[in-house]
């Protein structure tokens, strides 16, 4: 398993293999299959094994400390994770979301296991004490995503985590309770948002050659768009490892000879199908947001967009948000520019009032990886779609809290809630 760490830090696990493992380990083949079934059977048990070290190591930093400061010891127990063990680091915060489902489960379960930690600390604060009024689950998630997109790149820049994570932690706090977002009062007060009632969006159907004028360049583009409408739906239903080229030509009504004129093999295909994924999605937050007049509706806007996309692209948002590492890195370097790319509609935030313009500039990447964990979780978790607005209130809280104070997002949220909920 040591042996797996190196392999896994240097090619990753979309790129291993139990030779690649053995020579690591100076072992053969049949003393490795003593061992394990298979490669995902040692995969798993390395994160079963990392995955307890890190827990220990939380359980003692996060009780280490008052109960209301318990976020800012999760973040000093994460750091020190992250700097002090960054190959097994790795393996537990990216390496796992390349893995088969068993290791999306293991990940996915330790959030939530810190996020009740951090919770059962919280409730046995006094009650007027400070609180630092944020979903657990949104502070672990995010904390989770910004180490491995940071550590994917060689945790460059970590001198600035530290200060920037704890200046971000501390602009959800408030002076005394009750803190509503911790204990998710303020959403049971919003009621129940309405469903999206929109159409999913299909493929587009086939064309003929000639047929009202359709050229070969028409024909063409027409076969891609089919192609990557059935990657997309064929990864959403079987993940991308288990999807084959015959799969996707199946779906497309397309014969593999068409296929290998537009792509190389399933990994081109996939590729092209992610970068239209989030060019469709930054296309409809971005027209969202640049219709509005001011910086708190522009926001709105483009989260409500985001939500409608949601529910009507559901294959394609389930390759932007889950399949990247198992694609492969640069998949995962293409999601992580991406991802960026959403930090520009927080901007304006850092000039709305004098508190803001002190935040340090991770505040954004921190909230871009803060959202986008809550959205891979209700993908991942086959949540109805047309229930995506119930992450619009939640969502828009903790990106406005930071430059607004946490009271004055509440406040915001809740009006933008009751309009939405209003008839018409």
């Amino acid at each position: 398993m040591d042996a797996f760490v190196e392999v896994l830090a240097r090619s990753g696990y979309s790129s291993a293999s139990v030779e690649d493992v053995d020579r690591q380990a100076g072992a053969s083949r049949s003393t490795f299959y003593e061992e394990f079934d298979d490669l995902d059977s040692c995969f798993f048990s390395l994160l079963e094994e990392i995955a307890g070290e890190l827990w220990a190591e939380l359980q003692d930093a996060v009780r280490a400390g008052e109960p209301h400061d318990a976020p800012r010891q999760l973040v000093t127990g994460m750091l020190q994770f992250a700097t002090e063990q960054p190959a097994r680091a790795q393996v537990l915060l990216c390496e796992s979301l390349a893995g088969p489902a068993i290791a999306l489960d293991l990940r996915d379960g330790l959030i939530e296991r810190v996020a009740k930690l951090i919770e059962g600390r919280w409730r046995t604060a006094a009650p007027d004490t400070p609180a630092i009024d944020l979903p657990a689950r949104a502070l672990v998630g995010g904390i989770f995503r910004l180490l491995a997109f940071r550590l994917r790149r060689g945790l460059s820049g970590v001198q600035e985590l530290p200060g920037g994570l704890r200046a971000w932690v501390d602009a959800y706090a408030i002076p005394r309770g009750p803190a509503d977002w911790q204990s998710d009062q303020a959403i049971k007060r919003l009621g129940a948002p309405p469903s999206i009632d929109l159409p999913p969006a299909g493929p587009p159907p086939a064309v003929r050659l000639g047929s009202s004028g359709v050229t070969p360049a028409d024909r063409a583009r027409n076969q891609r768009e089919r192609i990557i409408y059935a990657t997309a739906q064929s990864c959403h239903e079987h993940g991308y490892s288990q999807v084959t080229v015959n799969d996707i030509v199946v779906r497309a009504r397309l014969s593999r000879k068409v296929f290998y004129g537009h792509y190389r093999d399933k990994e081109h295909a996939a590729m092209e199908t992610l970068e239209h994924s989030f060019e469709t999605t930054m296309t409809a937050a971005a027209r969202a947001f640049f219709a509005q007049q001011n910086w708190l509706d522009r926001l709105w806007a483009a989260g409500r967009a985001l939500c409608e996309h949601h529910a009507t692209h559901v294959a394609l948002m389930h390759m932007a948000f889950v399949e990247p590492p198992a694609i492969g890195p640069a998949a995962v370097g293409l999601a992580g520019e991406r991802l960026l790319a959403f930090t520009l509609l927080i901007e304006e935030g850092y000039h709305y009032r004098p508190e803001a313009e002190h935040l340090p500039r991770l505040t954004s990447e921190i909230l871009a990886s803060t959202i986008f964990e809550p959205i891979y979780h209700s993908i991942r978790s086959r949540k109805d779609p047309k229930h995506a607005y119930e992450l619009l209130a939640p969502q828009y809280y903790f990106t406005l809290a930071p430059f607004t104070g946490p009271t004055k997002a509440t406040q915001i949220v809740q009006e933008h809630m009751r309009t939405l909920a209003a008839p018409g």
